[in-house]
């Protein structure tokens, strides 16, 4: 690991998981204060999450996206990324977003029936950025 990432392992019994822990850009929002302490606020987790996804597309970042999408909208997701990372790019984000055909259904972290949804989705957000 690194003096900003660190990976614990969490074992009981027969489960275990994994819990990946790391120093990240400063909020630019104010962390919103739960019962269980400050948290990340669902506007910034927001933007971070569009840049999980222009960083690395993962079955995760998708479906994370996906609903993030239906609360926010696309236009609102694009500006929250480019606040947050001067270098976000909407051509190399069309690109990513592409990338849920390169998946296997089985990957996504969500319901079978949802799939062909969101590969839809993506599909035409990138046929839209391509167009722009």
């Amino acid at each position: 690991m690194t003096d900003e990432f660190v990976r614990l392992s969490v074992i009981a019994a027969v489960d275990k998981i994994e819990v990946d822990l790391g120093i990240d850009a400063s909020l630019l929002l104010p962390p919103t204060v739960t019962f269980l302490g400050p948290t990340i606020g669902l506007e910034e987790n927001a933007g971070r999450k569009t840049l999980a996804l222009f960083g690395r597309a993962a079955p995760r970042d998708f479906v994370d996206v996906f609903t993030l999408a239906r609360r926010f909208g696309r236009p609102k997701l694009l500006e929250l990324a480019a606040e947050r990372d001067l270098g976000f790019d909407r051509d190399v984000f069309g690109q990513m977003a592409r990338m849920v055909n390169q998946i296997n259904a089985r990957q996504f972290p969500i319901d079978e029936e949802s799939v062909p949804d969101l590969v839809a989705f993506f599909d035409e957000w990138s046929e839209e950025l391509r167009g722009e």
